[in-house]
């Protein structure tokens, strides 16, 4: 009789550890990423996050880059009531991915960067280093008939599980973003005059 009514006692603890939905996911959220890149799918959205290292100290760097950034093709500094000392933040809008300077043309990569992006950029500013993230990366005016905007990870993520796709032509589109959008945001590069002309 003891053992039945430990074993009633026990069952409904049982039951919950078996319908438990235990997390993969590491600490940080990142759910995949691509190799060499700096974008990466966190919490189901698409993310580049990328670490540049500087010479100057904080204070400088950041001067630099309120002067820098809006030379950043169709980026906008947010108003300085959003800026602190450690953290800028703005806006793409009709940000357009040159990849004819990659050396391709259309037919070899995704149809979606012919496409306008819009997205949320935020710089956080450390002692020789500063990092971009650009997230809420929106294609503007998709389709052909009715214009709608519609989210970046509808076309570069797997519809049923949280994974980046693995298809030639998906890998290339999210080889060409990174690229641009880390040109673009590097105060470093020596080419920002040649990409401008």
């Amino acid at each position: 009789m003891k053992k039945l009514l430990f074993f009633f006692m026990l069952y409904p603890f049982a039951l919950c550890a078996q319908t438990d939905i235990q997390d993969a996911l590491p600490s940080n959220g990142v759910q995949d990423s691509v190799a060499e890149t700096s974008i990466i799918l966190r919490n189901n959205s698409l993310i580049f996050q990328k670490v540049y290292s500087s010479i100057l100290h904080k204070e400088e760097l950041l001067k630099k880059l309120k002067v820098f950034l809006p030379a950043v093709k169709s980026f906008q500094l947010g108003n300085e009531t959003n800026q602190t000392t450690d953290q800028l933040s703005g806006k793409l809008s009709t940000y357009f991915i040159n990849y004819n300077k990659y050396g391709v043309n259309q037919t070899g990569i995704g149809g979606i960067l012919g496409y306008p992006i819009t997205a949320d950029v935020i710089i956080q500013v450390k002692e020789n280093r500063y990092r971009v993230t650009i997230s809420n990366i929106i294609l503007k005016s998709v389709g052909d008939t009715v214009k709608h905007d519609v989210p970046i990870e509808m076309y570069l993520t797997k519809i049923k599980q949280p994974l980046i796709t693995k298809s030639n032509q998906g890998l290339k589109t999210i080889i060409y973003i990174n690229n641009e959008f880390s040109s673009s945001f590097d105060l470093n590069s020596r080419d920002k005059i040649n990409d401008n002309f």
